[in-house]
């Protein structure tokens, strides 16, 4: 079996065990969240042996030349002398400028921008609790456009950073936020493409910042937007999409509720999922944003790509909950 070498001592990893769980086997702390690679919390570097090109598949290439991996992601092949530490990802200090419900649920954080911090709407950023580690969440905000950093944050059942964030956080608080991750953003080179957005839930958050960006950069292709909730109290920002649609001939704004039995005035019956491919059969030369429930997301990317779409133009989100925890 391959050891881990770590601040001078050597560990046995178990049957296709992972760093990171073999880590916290031996109550070596290290960042960690989603276990899933989506987080990017818990980097290291390997200082001696190769990381297996899995846990480096969504690092950026600085990053992999620097032997810097994702602990979660890896089961060695080899033996692996790691540095715990590494700062693979900047931090930055920053402060809350407000907190607003927007529903019965999400509440609207804004921050204040770092002077040097540079991202894409519909990228997506740790926010570091002080006992529960990190989370990650969407930026609603346009770099450029807005001059804050926006999060829409989703209170979970038992969570301890939704519930921080709904429950204490005040304005004027100091909190740590990591740099921007993702590649799930507007591409500004395609300018006449079509876009189809699809979000549930909070997964409204980055694409609502994505349809603004292609907007103010003068995007000349159709942009759909379809947003479902199992009831009407998960729709949010409706007005906002609302005056978006009446100021751009382009974008068309489809909000729907998937449980209620009465469909109010403005809203439609169904998934968005659903309602969006019904529209949109042939997907070929469109670019496709799916955001929110991982079921939802990763359904929908295979249907996409037997609609036409290519997978390089399908850019995804999945929101992943970490009950009771987040």
């Amino acid at each position: 079996m391959p050891q881990l070498t770590v601040d001078g001592k050597t560990y046995a990893l178990g049957d296709k065990e992972s760093v990171l769980n073999c880590l916290t086997r031996h109550n070596i702390s290290i960042p960690h969240s989603c276990g899933s690679g989506i987080c990017q919390s818990c980097v290291v570097r390997a200082v001696e042996g190769k990381p297996t090109p899995a846990s480096q598949k969504s690092l950026k290439p600085s990053q992999r030349e620097r032997g810097v991996f994702l602990a979660c992601s890896c089961v060695p092949e080899e033996d692996l002398h790691i540095q715990l530490g590494d700062e693979a990802s900047r931090t930055f200090s920053t402060t809350v400028l407000s907190l607003k419900k927007l529903s019965q649920d999400v509440m609207r954080l804004r921050l204040n921008c770092p002077s040097d911090f540079k991202y894409r709407a519909g990228q997506y950023i740790n926010l570091h609790h002080p006992v529960a580690g990190t989370r990650c969440y969407s930026l609603a905000s346009v770099h450029g456009l807005d001059p804050h950093l926006e999060l829409h944050i989703k209170l979970v059942p038992q969570g301890l950073v939704s519930s921080w964030v709904h429950n204490e956080l005040a304005v004027g608080n100091t909190i740590t936020i990591s740099e921007p991750l993702g590649d799930c953003h507007y591409n500004p080179d395609k300018p006449d493409a079509p876009m189809l957005l699809i979000a549930t839930g909070c997964g409204l958050a980055p694409l609502y910042g994505i349809i603004r960006d292609a907007l103010h950069n003068q995007h000349r292709g159709e942009i759909s937007l379809y947003h479902s909730s199992r009831s009407k109290t998960g729709i949010y920002l409706y007005q906002d999409c609302e005056g978006l649609q009446a100021k751009h001939e382009n974008f068309r704004y489809i909000p729907s509720v998937s449980e209620d039995e009465k469909i109010p005035d403005g809203l439609h019956a169904g998934r968005s999922s659903d309602l969006a491919l019904q529209q949109h059969r042939a997907l070929k030369d469109y670019q496709v944003y799916l955001c929110g429930e991982p079921e939802m997301v990763n359904t929908t990317k295979r249907k996409a790509f037997l609609a036409g779409a290519s997978m390089s133009a399908i850019h995804s989100d999945p929101f992943v909950y970490f009950s009771p925890t987040n």
